[in-house]
């Protein structure tokens, strides 16, 4: 608790150190070349300034890392055991489901079978009438054009 309060009391001093110094250039009586250069350092402190408070927040990130390192790899050796233990009743469910979906897989690819049966047989036997019906036309036109007169150039042949 006393981390975070003292967190939030250094965003509050550095807060108000940015907006204190900002209005104390801004209303200062100088010349515009000198609170020009007034704010030029101004920045460069608050670049300072933040680039020390990066290298604070990247070294208590470290420090939190390595603190709960151990508590992870501890969760992990306690789980490891239970996963090991689940596997066996996981794999046993799944072939459960397997055994159980195997005879629905079989009456749902019979009655494709049938269906496709009904649907194929008809059509092929269409398909045949059709072809029979086609060939006889083409039998009688290629018959009736040879009943033809001939023209007399092939009259003697």
């Amino acid at each position: 608790m006393s981390q975070e309060h003292n967190g939030n009391f250094v965003n509050s001093f550095v807060l108000g150190f940015i907006i204190g110094g900002a209005v104390g250039i801004l209303y200062a009586p100088k010349k515009g070349e000198d609170t020009r250069e007034t704010l030029k350092e101004f920045l460069d402190v608050l670049s300072d300034q933040a680039e020390e408070l990066s290298r604070e927040a990247k070294v208590k990130i470290e420090d939190k890392k390595e603190e709960l390192q151990p508590a992870i790899e501890q969760a992990k050796e306690r789980i490891a055991p239970i996963v090991e233990e689940i596997k066996p009743v996981v794999e046993k469910v799944k072939e459960q489901m397997v055994e159980e979906a195997q005879p629905i897989i079989e009456e749902i690819k019979s009655d494709a079978e049938e269906a496709m049966d009904e649907v194929i047989e008809p059509a092929i036997e269409k398909a045949k009438s059709d072809l029979d019906h086609t060939v006889e036309q083409a039998r009688a036109q290629i018959k009736e054009r040879l009943q033809k007169r001939r023209p007399r150039y092939f009259k003697g042949v």
